[in-house]
């Protein structure tokens, strides 16, 4: 059929992992919103960093995922001292979905952003072309 197209059927998510080590006062910043381990967390921006590096990571994971800007645009799973973040969103469009880190004790994959993301379009003007 000449001038179709289908982007429902072969998107994939967005992801990228942030693996946390003796994290102890470090951010990362998911999209817009940035989370600082604490050994006393006071805000929703704060993970608790007092514990092990797999309490530590599902820590900042639970952290992600209750944080009423980031809930709507990411998932976070951790397993061991690692946490996983998903686009909600599958396709391109969630490749463009900030994650940075200051400081040495949590490293993120990919080169600022989550990555991976396949299939469909970038925004709505793309699908409408």
């Amino acid at each position: 059929m000449p001038n179709s197209f289908n982007l429902s059927n072969s998107k994939v998510a967005a992801s990228a992992t942030a693996t946390l080590v003796s994290c102890a006062t470090d951010t990362i910043t998911v999209g817009k919103t940035t989370f600082t381990g604490t050994g006393s967390p006071t805000t929703s921006l704060h993970f608790e960093t007092d514990g092990t590096d797999t309490a530590d990571a599902a820590a900042l994971a639970a952290a992600i995922n209750a944080h009423t800007d980031t809930s709507k645009i990411v998932v976070a799973t951790s397993a061991a001292n690692v946490v996983t973040i998903t686009a909600l969103q599958k396709g391109l469009i969630g490749n463009h979905i900030a994650l940075t880190e200051t400081g040495s004790t949590i490293t993120c994959t990919g080169s600022g952003f989550l990555a991976g993301g396949t299939g469909g379009a970038t925004d709505a003007a793309e699908r409408l072309r």
